[in-house]
């Protein structure tokens, strides 16, 4: 879905981290495909909160990706927070419904962003690790920060 350059400069940021981090931090894509490939199965994306600024077209939201474990269960894979910006009413409508994922929300757009990795960090004290970067294209930008639990990538 989007570019990812230079990659020396990807590979400089991800330094210490293990193969399958390095994989899930530089991905540039939808990552729910990618998390959905290691685990085998469907992962979901909920909607935990979404408010919009009054006056802006600016929303601040928090999903986690997730899969199940049992009828029950569900184990987060992922959380991503994200400050969102558009200006076309038609992305604003898809972001409102709160469906879809923000991969989701481009690839249905057939929009083709940029990706920026601009940092990513091992919390062992926190038994995560996590990854800030930008998605832009020219009417829908994102920032986020995803979270992943150190456990389930080795």
């Amino acid at each position: 879905m989007a570019e990812l350059y230079p990659i020396e400069d990807v590979l400089d940021k991800l330094a210490g981290f293990s193969g399958i981090q390095r994989v899930f931090l530089s991905t540039s894509g939808t990552l729910q495909t990618a998390l959905s490939a290691y685990f085998g199965t469907a992962v979901k994306v909920k909607v935990v909160y979404q408010t919009k600024r009054d006056d802006a077209p600016q929303y601040t939201r928090r999903v986690d990706m997730f899969i199940k474990l049992s009828a029950l269960t569900d184990l987060v894979v992922c959380r991503a927070n994200s400050e969102v910006y558009c200006s076309k009413p038609h992305y604003r409508a898809a972001i409102e419904k709160g469906e879809m994922g923000i991969g989701q929300i481009m690839a249905y757009y057939d929009l083709r962003p940029a990706f920026e990795l601009i940092s990513a960090e091992m919390r062992p004290d926190e038994r995560e690790f996590s990854r800030t970067y930008w998605l832009k294209s020219d009417d829908l930008t994102y920032q986020i920060t995803e979270t992943f639990p150190l456990e389930l990538y080795p």
